[in-house]
């Protein structure tokens, strides 16, 4: 509480005359910069993963450097000893040489703004958490996008992006880009390994949400048991035995869109954060307004190619 009480002070108050060369974004008081308090950091990464569901979906690593190595799996020789399995790797059966593939992933700043002026500091009681909710909002969306369109540089690598869908064995080509086919879905489940069947789940957005709801028998009859109410008994709906997450920045299903994911994203994907969250003040950047600039640093990629595959729109 002691925390949160002067981070709302600092955020009232001036930091004290600072000439336009100095330095801003830092973590000391002095220069107008200052860690986000736990409990404002909390709300920060709990308004990301409402707007951006893949913080819950893959698995999220605290790293204290700019960069972690990731050894992404390894290949070997296995074969009957009666069938004159010799040990050696030339001639011993399905013979591979044991290797491990790195993927190095770096975590980019990510930073966020939001104006107030004088009466807004001077009338709001609360306002460190105002300036948290806001930032965190508008760094969210910001954060989540780049997880599906990112390109990989200065930010994330997208999953819906050529650098990672060139990676992916595990893929359905649809024969049509109207409407869906529950067989589609049945098809692309069964391309996954069985070590990963337990853990898959879907991935699409609300606009393919609705499409796969309007899915109709010949009778009338909606053939997905979700589609009215989204739960039976209790239990939320699933396609194909298996859950489904709502990321809004994927594509609509359309020509050659890659509109559905599926996989065990835990496995797939890694997102690595650095801890904190710096917020700076700037009085005179933008006077009479003041200036508030959160910054923290992110990145993301894929790790394991065989753990997520995708569905996509017939050509036009």
């Amino acid at each position: 509480q002691q925390d949160v009480a002067r981070f709302n002070e600092l955020v009232k108050e001036s930091y004290g005359t600072k000439d336009a060369g100095d330095p801003v974004l830092s973590g000391t008081d002095a220069s107008g910069g200052m860690l986000v308090p736990e409990q404002f950091y909390s709300v920060i990464l709990n308004n990301f993963q409402e707007v951006d569901p893949m913080r819950q979906e893959a698995d999220v690593i605290q790293i204290s450097g700019t960069k972690i190595d990731f050894h992404t799996g390894f290949d070997a020789a296995a074969g009957w000893e009666a069938e004159s399995f010799d040990y050696n790797a030339v001639t011993a059966p399905d013979a591979a040489n044991p290797s491990f593939s790195k993927k190095q992933i770096t975590a980019h700043p990510l930073m966020g703004q939001v104006r107030l002026s004088q009466e807004a500091l001077e009338d709001i009681p609360n306002i460190g958490s105002y300036v948290t909710q806001r930032l965190a909002t508008k760094m969210a969306y910001a954060e989540g996008n780049a997880y599906i369109d990112g390109n990989g540089s200065g930010k994330p690598q997208g999953i819906n992006t050529t650098a990672i869908l060139s990676q992916l064995s595990n893929n359905v080509t649809m024969e049509t880009n109207t409407q869906f086919d529950f067989d589609d879905f049945f098809e692309l489940q069964g391309k996954f390994k069985s070590g990963y069947q337990n853990n898959l789940k879907w991935f699409f957005n609300y606009n393919t949400l609705g499409k796969l709801r309007k899915v109709q028998a010949t009778g009338g009859e909606y053939l997905w048991a979700g589609a009215m109410s989204g739960a039976d008994g209790g239990h939320p709906a699933t396609i194909a035995g298996r859950p489904y997450a709502i990321l809004p920045s994927l594509p609509n299903l359309e020509a050659d869109s890659y509109s559905v994911f599926c996989g065990d994203m835990k496995q797939a994907y890694k997102i690595v954060q650095r801890v904190g969250v710096s917020v700076a003040r700037l009085d005179e950047f933008q006077y009479p307004d003041i200036l508030f600039i959160a910054r923290t640093r992110v990145g993301g990629d894929l790790v394991l190619p065989e753990a997520l595959g995708y569905m996509k729109g017939a050509s036009a």
